[in-house]
């Protein structure tokens, strides 16, 4: 439930930084996805252990620190989810295509 908040207070923040990125095809699919989307979710978890929300009320706390973080500093609200989506889009990439192992022989 916590991932509807993320997706209603930062929608279009995340959407710009994924603009911002250059993956059009990304960002469609976000767009369509909104709160259901993986990346939503690891912002929500994030979000979370950023701002020190913990718990079964980790709703409406979440939400309430989002909304304080963005009315006091909209700068910082922006680089926090700026570096978040960096991150999953990394962790996602090092999954999906892991480097070699040094002890990996490839034949011909």
């Amino acid at each position: 439930m916590s991932n509807l908040v993320v997706w209603n207070i930062l929608g279009t923040l995340i959407l710009q930084v994924l603009d911002s990125m250059g993956d059009p095809v990304e960002t469609i699919s976000v767009e369509r996805q909104r709160e259901n989307h993986p990346l939503i979710h690891y912002l929500d978890l994030r979000l979370s252990q950023a701002l020190g929300v913990q718990g079964s009320a980790r709703c409406p706390e979440l939400e309430k620190k989002i909304i304080e973080l963005k009315n006091r500093d909209p700068s910082a609200i922006s680089k926090l989810v700026r570096k978040i989506i960096r991150d999953y889009y990394s962790e996602r990439k090092n999954k999906f295509y892991p480097k070699a192992d040094s002890e990996t022989i490839i034949t011909v």
